[in-house]
């Protein structure tokens, strides 16, 4: 049960992570940024390495595939971020979560439970009120 202290704490960083990003793009381009986070995130990842005797040059080409996507991911949030506010941007971005649910059903054969259909359901509700024009 330790992985839910991991996530809590995951889901506070990622989320003032987006606000303080919506505060920087104001000025900035959001690309660099991007370049400023990974600039200090690669050392400490580097540093965290060495710490538990990983070898970060043993990759393959779908950890390199990996970086890419995540990458270019963050760099299209962090733009669209930009351009519109962030209580739609972030809902809208979340969408993720159930496109993540939806291919470990599809790709990975993972069961389709009643719990996850409404919860997939609730998920596209919420997405939907948090990011669309008050009523």
């Amino acid at each position: 049960m330790i992985w839910i202290i991991y996530l809590l704490i995951a889901i506070v960083l990622m989320s003032v992570n987006a606000y303080v990003v919506k505060l920087l793009v104001k000025n900035i381009n959001p690309l660099i940024v991007l370049f400023y986070q990974y600039l200090i995130a690669i050392p400490l990842l580097i540093i965290y390495s060495l710490m538990v005797n990983a070898d970060l040059l043993t990759g393959n080409f779908n950890i390199v595939l990996l970086g890419f996507l995540y990458v270019t991911g963050i760099a299209l949030f962090y733009i669209a971020l930009k351009k519109g506010s962030l209580s739609k941007v972030s809902p809208v971005f979340n969408l993720k979560m159930i496109i993540t649910a939806i291919l470990g059903i599809i790709v990975l054969s993972e069961p389709l439970t009643l719990n996850k259909i409404v919860g997939l359901l609730f998920g596209i509700l919420s997405v939907y009120l948090l990011s669309g024009e008050e009523v």
